[in-house]
């Protein structure tokens, strides 16, 4: 119950989640039919603001999670970093196959990293989707440049969350978050609502052009 994106600019790194999260009570057993939705925020950066990481999948990985944001970073090389991704990554068994965790490290260019838990780690060069496989990553294959700037990035990046909240309302929505890296430094994450003007506005303007598609006379 979860869709990510990351995206590497021409200016900056950006993650985007959306917010939807299942909470059950705790006198229940986790089962569907007693569980609750909340909006809330899938993202978390270290006290330092040098690092930054989103969560998919089960409620264990933010156990991993703590060890990355925990894990020194600011004098470590690209390498030492990488490999020190690859030891938590290895360090427990996935409970699922969305056990995944996408990790900022501040600096002059930034890095940015997938950990796929108990499996694989990748230095991440362009762009990146984590959580539910759906069929709005089909705009990031087909816009997604490296050359964009940060403002063209959060615009896809919003536009390929919305598309995956309405896809799958189910599992994904509530609202969506933003973080980037810009100019070496980790930004204060953005909340975007799913009735905001913007987003209202992305919905119009695309619905728009479908349809001036598909009525044009000819």
């Amino acid at each position: 119950m979860t869709f990510q994106v990351g995206l590497v600019g021409r200016d900056c790194l950006l993650l985007g989640s959306d917010r939807k999260q299942r909470v059950t009570p705790t006198i229940f057993r986790v089962e569907e039919q007693y569980s609750e939705f909340i909006g809330q925020q899938k993202m978390k950066v270290n006290s330092e603001r040098t690092i930054a990481v989103a969560c998919s999948g089960s409620d264990v990985v933010w156990e991993s999670a703590e060890k990355v944001l925990s894990a020194e970073g600011a004098t470590s090389t690209s390498a030492e970093w990488l490999e020190k991704m690859i030891k938590i990554g290895e360090s427990r068994p996935a409970t699922s196959w969305r056990d995944k965790i996408l990790v900022l490290r501040s600096g002059h260019a930034g890095e940015f990293i997938r950990i796929d838990m108990g499996e694989r780690t990748l230095e991440i060069k362009d762009k990146i989707t984590s959580g539910l496989p759906l069929a709005a990553t089909y705009f990031l294959k087909r816009y997604y440049r490296q050359s964009l700037r940060f403002e063209a990035l959060r615009k896809l990046a919003l536009l390929v969350l919305d598309c995956g909240a309405q896809e799958s309302p189910e599992n994904v929505g509530y609202g969506y978050d933003l973080l980037a890296i810009r100019n070496g430094t980790i930004q204060p994450v953005e909340t975007v609502q799913e009735d905001s003007h913007e987003i209202i506005e992305i919905r119009s303007r695309m619905e728009s052009a479908i349809k001036d598609i598909l009525l044009r006379e000819h």
